[in-house]
């Protein structure tokens, strides 16, 4: 539980300053620091409840109007929680590939 909440600070805070490829550095970063085998489906948690969070900030600031025309256009149905859930998926994926990698560089590296 502390290694998942240690990941979300990271990622929160990285999303916060940096480009959207922060994502994969705070995966990377974590893959290597720590090296549990659960590290993908927690990257893919972390990813997804971070870029959710971040587009719903931002949807709720523009009163949703963006996020209704995306889901409009991806999907057809005119629903603003479409592309957010669609964002979280691709920050998830994300995120859980670069921890992944992290992992297995860390073991390639130092056995």
């Amino acid at each position: 539980m502390k290694n998942w909440l240690y990941f979300i600070a990271l990622t929160w805070f990285f999303t916060l300053f940096l480009p959207w490829w922060s994502l994969i550095l705070a995966g990377l970063i974590i893959g290597i620091w720590r090296q549990p085998s659960w590290v993908f489906p927690v990257g893919l948690s972390v990813g997804f409840i971070v870029w959710t969070g971040q587009s719903l900030i931002t949807s709720m600031q523009n009163e949703f109007i963006l996020s209704e025309r995306l889901s409009t256009l991806f999907t057809g149905i005119e629903a603003p929680w479409v592309s957010l859930i669609l964002a979280g998926l691709v920050g998830g994926i994300l995120t859980a590939s670069s921890a992944w990698f992290g992992k297995e560089l860390r073991g390639k590296i130092a056995p």
